[in-house]
Parts: C-alpha cells; structure tokens; sequence
C-alpha cells in the first residue's frame, strides 16, 4: 500500500512539474505532448490529456485537465490503470524553489482506478523506468526518502471515485465505488485527518483517519494515530500509536460492535454455513499490539450471543497454521446456540425428554473442518456450560488443538450438585474422525441429570458415576453406532418410577397397572450399583444389584442407543423385613422394555410357568409363605383371579345354586390364563 501511495504521489509530482515549467516555452498542444512524452520515459505507460488542458502560472500555479488516462501494464485486464474526467490543480509556486509542494487545492473528479494481479504475482501499480527495470519507489530515492522537503495539502479531494482490485491467483476480485474522500494535510509534520465513504457490497462505509506526525509514520517513528470505521452492521475505533515501517507496528485500545457476525460475512461475501443460531452480536474491548505476525490483546472484555468474558491472548499468524494462546473467564457457555437444532421445537415449560426421545439420530454430515485452521492452548474458566440440555456449573477447562486434534481437559466440574472431571478429545484429522470421552463424577443428582442428557427421567438418587467411551463417524447416527466402552455406576437412596418392585410381590394381583397407574409407583432403594459395556452403540449391563426395603434385586439388560430402546430383565427378591434377610416365596422377574418415552414394566411369565410346570407344590407352599411374611392376601389374590370362572347362571334357574368353586390346581390355572 505503501508503495501505492507513493507510486500515484510520484505520477501526480511529474504531471505537476511538466505543468510548472512547460508553458513557460511551450504552447499548450505541444505541452500536452511533452507531457506524454516524460510520462512514458519514466513509467514506461502511456499518459494521455483527451481534453482541453487550462493553465495559469502566476500569481499560483492553476492546472485542469480533462478527460486524463494512464494505461495499464500489458497483459491487463482493464485498459487504462487510471482515467479522470478531471484534474484540478492550485498549486504555490514559490516553494517549489525549495523542493516544498503546498497545494491549496487538488481535486479528482470521477477516478477510475483499477488494480491488479497476474497469474504470476505481478501487480500493476509497481512502474519500470524507461530502460526498462522497475524504479525503487515511484517518487522516491533508494534511501527511502520521498525526495520532499515537505508537502502542504490544503484542499484534497476525491469525487465519486471507483477502485477496483483483481487477483488472478486467487479469482478475489472488490469493487469499491462511489468514493469520496477529502484530505488536510498543514505539513509532514503536522496532525493530518483523512475522511469519507465508500459503496461496497452495496453499503456505505463512512471512515476517519488522523494522525499526529506523518513524517514519523513514514520514517517508521511511533506516532499517534486514531482510526474509526462504521457501517450499519460494524464499527470499529482505534486510538493509540503506529508506524508503517517494517514490521509493521501498533499498539493502543479497540473497540468493536458487530450486531450480528453471520450478516457482517455474508457481506463480505464470506457466508458462515454452520448450524444453530448463534454467531449474532459480538463485542469486542481491549488493549491491541501487534507487530509483524505477532498480534496480542490485553485487558479484554468479550460479548457473544448474550454471553461475556474477560481475558487476554496472543496470535501468531507468521507460522504454517496461525497459533492462538490465551486465557479467557467467561460467565457462561452456551454450546446449544451453535449446534443443529433440528426437530420439534419444545416449549420451554415442556419436558425436555419430549423431543429428545422421540426424535432420531441426524444423518447430516458434522462438519470437522474448522479444527483444522488453527492451533490453540487455551484456559477457559466458565460459570455455566450448556450442551443440549445437560447443565454443567462452574468449570475449568483447558484447551489444547494442535494439527486438527482437539483436547478439552476439564479439570474442575460442578454438575448437578456433584464434582467430578471429563476430558475429551476429537481427532478431526482423521480419515473418519474419532472422538474418546473419560468422565468421573461423583455425589450428581441422578433424576435432572439423565432428563437432561437423554431425555430418561425414570430414576433417582445420588450417584457416583465413571466411563470411558470412544467413537468415530460423521454423522450423530455414526458416532452414536460407532461408541464403544466400558464404565461404573453407584447410586444411593433412590428410586426407579414406572413400577413398584415390591409390590409386584407382595401384592403381584394389582402390581403391574396400566400406563396412566405407572406414572405414579415407584421402587425406592438404598443401594444401586453395576457395571455396563458399550459396543456398536449398544450398552450391556449384567451385573446390576439393588437392594431397598423388603426387596433385593438383581438384572442384566442391554440398552440400544441407535433404536433408543432398553430391553431389561430384573428379577426381584422378597425380603422377610426390611432388615435384609431374605423371605421365602415366588420370585417373578420382571421385563422391561420398550422405547424410552414409553417403556413397559411386565412380569415374565414364562419363567413362572417353567417353574411352576416342574414343581407346582414348591410354588403354592413358597406362595404361602410368602403371603404369612409380608401380606396374605396378595398372590391368593392372583391366583384366584387367573382361575376361569363359572358361568352366570341361565335365565330363569334357581339363582341360589351354589357357584362350581375355583379351580386351585397350579397346571389348570395356567392353562386357564392362556386360554388352554
């Protein structure tokens, strides 16, 4: 840019130093002429005056030229480089003596300036001397100096100018019009301000630009500098110090206000495709310094998506990815605003399971590729961490993202009134990507937590928790079918909702109900724990024991999270008292299965046929003894009511003929329950 600059200053000296001490010998045509002439032994380009050309030289130097061209390099893709309806020019002549140029006025009216880049590189703004090799830097001397003594600029203006840039390499191509620019300038020693707007995208950019000491800009001294931008989608305020040498340098405090950063890109052209909602108003504070590659924000305050964080971080874009280090504390996280969120939309007084459950696995494509843009080693402090439903309180995470692998270490973790610590990490690197969880959590309120991460909301209590899960896909459905792994759960003074498990022995004639009586029984216990397996997306549990007041139970069953089914069979122990020894009796055990929005709770009758077919008498005699130890009438109840009933009595007989009395042989009641 710098070499724009002074490239275009360069141009605008020749033309007004053939200006000045041309007409002094020659008519004005042959002046046009010479004009041409001195610009293409110095550029190499073609400078034409199509118009007229008016010109007075004293008491001041006044030029205007209409209708002025300068032709672009060969091969470009725009004829001319730059064309001006008009150049006006008032310029003092007196310190051109001395090398000074103080122009009172210059302006450009309707500049047409198109910049380029070849295939190869080659841009069009850097000019060859007539012999042929590329000059240092049009208007300027090998030692950097602009070759001034100073320059004034009193009125500089720029009318309804178009600029347009084009990349061969890279097919970029901008287009800015509408382009109004004013200029003042005292001295290169003095404070100057730069101020106008732009059409780009079809929104008007208003800017401001003032510095201190152009001289020290330019010499690649510190100096004061103060810059604002807005459009009606962004602002952006800078004060601080800068200089324009090599590296480039920049200290001071910004301020940003994007209202929504998915509008701001896809003005730019720039379009963000990712899920959810979030990505709208962003807030931006600091203290900015850069140098070169190495940029770093102190003292930051952060607002995203409602969301704030203060903290502090470096960048450095000088390496093969850009490298990110930092800390950051922020109030909260909410995870769910960049997420798909597909599906039924659920009220917010409605359960969360509502959709949770009855939904599918997506089989849209995860997008991984971000993980690959940068590398990161991060510390992020969080009071709230939301993902889908699951809450997660105060933490401590550390990220780490290296060559598309991303480690995220929570090494403290409050959830639902536990602690615990989880560390996950994605490979997205990978030719299918593969993720592996480690969680351990303990003292967690069970009921809230699993209503929130799955939608189940059939069990209670404290638990202790521990897993190990790895996966790999691109889809949910994949990674969902993809897990596999192993874990440990403990859990005391609960209860499991949809049955009653003590009840279904002590009283098995009313003890499995309908869905509606479901809702309300409940197996409350003081002891659960298991282990459990996960393989293909099917976890398997065989080993669960429970023990709570007159029952003790033992299952195995398996859970199929690609269907979200659960398929288990718990066999229940009647307990003589609640002290813990066993009682005698039948044992029913007890199915349950179905989806998790409906699951079904049913005795398994095929294993009390079994027994009962090989040894009836052991049956009834343990049906007797269990109905003298916790309730008598319960199971005769049962059987009583599985037995088939005598039928009514014709119409018109004698109604006190005695009923034929009920069948209490084992075998026959149930054949009469299936009907045989």
């Amino acid at each position: 840019m710098k070499k724009l600059l002074l490239g275009l200053l360069g141009l605008i000296v020749l033309i007004i130093t053939v200006a000045v001490v041309g007409p002094f010998f020659i008519p004005v045509d042959v002046y046009k002429e010479q004009i041409t002439v001195a610009a293409r032994q110095a550029t190499k380009r073609d400078l034409v005056i199509g118009g007229d050309v008016d010109l007075v030289i004293f008491p001041r130097l006044e030029l205007q030229a209409e209708d002025v061209t300068f032709s672009n390099v060969a091969g470009g893709r725009a004829p001319q480089m730059v064309s001006l309806k008009e150049l006006i020019v008032r310029l003092q002549l007196l310190p051109l003596l001395s090398g000074e140029v103080r122009v009172d006025s210059f302006v450009l009216v309707d500049p047409v300036i198109a910049l380029e880049v070849d295939p190869d590189g080659n841009n069009n703004w850097t000019f060859a001397s007539g012999t042929g090799e590329a000059t240092t830097e049009p208007g300027s001397d090998p030692s950097g100096s602009t070759g001034l003594a100073e320059i004034s600029l009193d009125d500089v203006r720029l009318e309804n100018g178009k600029v347009s840039y084009r990349d061969a390499r890279t097919a970029q191509a901008i287009e800015l019009s509408a382009i109004n620019v004013s200029v003042t300038l005292p001295s290169l020693s003095a404070p100057f301000e730069v101020g106008g707007s732009v059409n780009w995208n079809q929104k008007k950019v208003s800017f401001e630009l003032a510095g201190e000491n152009p001289r020290a800009l330019m010499e690649g001294i510190q100096s004061a500098v103060r810059v604002a931008l807005n459009i009606d989608m962004m602002s952006l305020d800078f004060d601080g110090t800068a200089s324009v040498s090599e590296p480039l340098t920049v200290t001071g405090d910004v301020t940003l206000d994007v209202p929504s950063i998915r509008d701001l890109a896809a003005w730019t052209g720039n379009p963000i495709d990712a899920p959810g909602a979030g990505l709208g108003p962003l807030g931006i504070s600091g203290s900015l310094a850069v140098k070169g590659s190495q940029v770093s924000f102190a003292n930051a305050k952060i607002g995203l998506d409602g969301m704030s964080a203060e903290g502090s971080f470096l960048v450095e874009t000088g390496g093969k990815l850009p490298y990110l280090k930092g800390w950051l504390n922020w109030d909260r996280l909410d995870l769910n605003l960049y997420m798909d969120q597909s599906g039924e939309v659920v009220e917010a007084d409605t359960k969360a399971n509502s959709s949770t459950v009855s939904g599918e696995w997506s089989d849209e494509k995860i997008d991984f590729s971000g993980l690959n843009a940068a590398n990161v080693d991060f510390d992020l402090s969080v009071g709230e961490i939301l993902l889908e439903q699951v809450k997660i309180g105060k933490s401590v995470v550390k990220v780490g993202l290296k060559d598309g692998r991303l480690t995220v270490n929570l090494t403290e973790m409050a959830l639902y009134d536990g602690n615990g610590s989880a560390n996950i990490v994605i490979n997205g690197s990978a030719k299918v990507p593969l993720i592996s969880k480690t969680f351990s959590v303990t003292g967690v309120k069970l009921e809230p937590l699993l209503t929130d991460a799955t939608g189940f909301d059939k069990m209670s209590g404290t638990g202790n928790i521990t897993f190990e899960l790895n996966t790999y896909g691109r889809t949910e459905r994949q990674l969902v079918a993809g897990s596999n792994g192993s874990g440990r759960i403990a859990v005391e003074d609960g209860a499991i909702r949809g049955a009653n498990l003590g009840e279904m022995i002590r009283n098995s004639a009313t003890a499995f109900l309908g869905k509606a009586e479901r809702e309300e029984a409940k197996t409350e216990f003081a002891e659960m724990n298991g282990s459990f397996t996960v393989k293909s997306g099917v976890l398997s549990n065989q080993d669960l024991y429970m023990i709570g007041p007159y029952v003790k139970v033992t299952g195995a069953g398996n859970v199929d999270l690609n269907k979200r089914t659960l398929k288990y069979r718990m066999v229940p122990k009647a307990m003589a008292s609640t002290g813990g020894a066993d009682g005698a009796g039948v044992t029913v055990p007890v199915l349950v299965d179905g989806s998790w929005s409906d699951l079904r709770f049913r005795p398994d009758l095929g294993v009390l046929i079994s027994k009962t077919i090989q040894s009836p008498k052991a049956v009834v005699e343990g049906a007797i003894e269990t109905l003298k130890t916790i309730k008598k009438e319960g199971l005769r109840g049962l059987l009583e009511g599985l037995a088939p009933k005598a039928p009514p009595p014709p119409a018109g007989e004698n109604s006190e003929i005695a009923p034929t009395p009920p069948n209490t042989n084992p075998k026959e009641l149930l054949k009469g329950l299936f009907g045989g």
